[in-house]
């Protein structure tokens, strides 16, 4: 039977300020020592915030690496692109993992520029054929967004690409799926806007087609039918 009490959220503000203030370590150590009990009880956003807080900014992205792809999935991208905002720009724009997540979520929430910008600082420094499945995990989304511009052909050309990497490779079969998938897709969407664009031409009021009087010889009748067919 215990009863919680909780600060008003202007006071709890001011007592946290005054402490940073006052005992800027104590600080750092408190939310440090509340995000670990928020991990071990798998209170993940409240986790991450707190280290966060605390400039422990490894822990947090451990934890964004571990449950991201879920999250994800979830389609939960709000929270995960609030996550990538609380990180150091160089901490989020130097990890390819971390990148390639943002660009996930970017795309699903209609930042497709930003996600193509930055996929393709990530993709032109991959030198190392080691990095193989990361590049194909990168081109897989940046075709993903050219798509959605309606760059279609740019987004086969890196579904091309990821695909022979995937193949030469034997990467992952989900992977390769997904990848063939996505190239299934584009073709279905540039049918798609070909085919409303068809429609549009074709419905004009201005345009009203024409055809060649047709003369038909009728059997009843010596004299013939005219026909506008």
């Amino acid at each position: 039977n215990k009863k919680w009490y909780r600060y008003h959220q202007i006071f709890k503000d001011f007592l946290q300020n005054k402490l940073l203030e006052e005992d800027p370590a104590r600080f750092v150590h408190l939310h440090f020592e509340v995000g670990s009990l928020y991990k071990k009880n798998q209170k993940w956003n409240e986790a991450i915030t707190h280290y966060s807080t605390a400039k422990k900014y490894d822990e947090a992205v451990r934890i964004i690496k571990e449950v991201g792809a879920d999250f994800f999935k979830s389609g939960k991208w709000t929270t995960i692109s609030k996550w990538l905002e609380m990180l150091p720009p160089a901490i989020r724009k130097s990890d390819p993992e971390l990148v390639i997540l943002d660009a996930q979520t970017l795309t699903h929430l209609g930042q497709t520029d930003e996600a193509v910008h930055i996929l393709t600082k990530l993709i032109s420094g991959f030198s190392n054929e080691k990095d193989w499945l990361l590049n194909a995990r990168a081109l897989n989304w940046r075709s993903a967004a050219f798509r959605l511009n309606g760059y279609f052909r740019e987004a086969r050309d890196d579904i091309g690409t990821a695909i022979r990497l995937l193949e030469q490779n034997q990467g992952p079969p989900e992977l390769l799926g997904d990848v063939h998938r996505r190239l299934g897709d584009i073709h279905a969407e540039q049918f798609r806007r070909s085919l409303i664009l068809f429609q549009q031409t074709n419905s004009r009021a201005d345009i009203v087609p024409s055809f060649p009087e047709v003369t038909i010889q009728a059997k009843s009748s010596t004299a013939p039918v005219q026909c506008s067919c």
